[in-house]
């Protein structure tokens, strides 16, 4: 196994493993960016509570929430007391929602968080 292999398998690894919650009430959502749900583990979502509730107990590192979502800035605070970034559809993304929009989005999002230089999680060091 060579070491962009090795690279690639983590990176793969990170991208299974990172949850993005998508909230919305209108269904169209959800089908409009269906094919995304096989790269990424997205957790479909359409009541305040029930995004309040995965906040509270499992790990997320995105968000995206529609503004029909009834509490949304209590949402968006909570989210930011635990560094989640919170992205607003019609507000900081398009809508309706874009596929290729919410894909290259949550590829920087994993950037940011995972690839960035400040990073341990890839250590070129061990590849050598």
């Amino acid at each position: 196994m060579d070491i962009y292999t090795n690279i690639n398998d983590k990176i793969s690894k990170y991208i299974n493993s990172f949850n993005i919650i998508l909230a919305d009430r209108d269904t169209k959502t959800f089908k409009r960016v269906q094919n995304l749900f096989k790269k990424f583990k997205f957790i479909n979502l359409n009541s305040s509570f029930a995004v309040n509730f995965i906040l509270e107990y499992e790990r997320i590192d995105m968000v995206i929430i529609s503004r029909k979502i009834s509490n949304l800035s209590d949402i968006v605070s909570r989210a930011k007391r635990k560094k989640i970034n919170v992205y607003i559809l019609g507000k900081d993304i398009g809508s309706p929602i874009n596929e290729n929009e919410i894909e290259n989005l949550i590829l920087k999002e994993i950037k940011i968080r995972k690839l960035d230089k400040k990073s341990k999680w890839v250590d070129f060091k061990d590849f050598y």
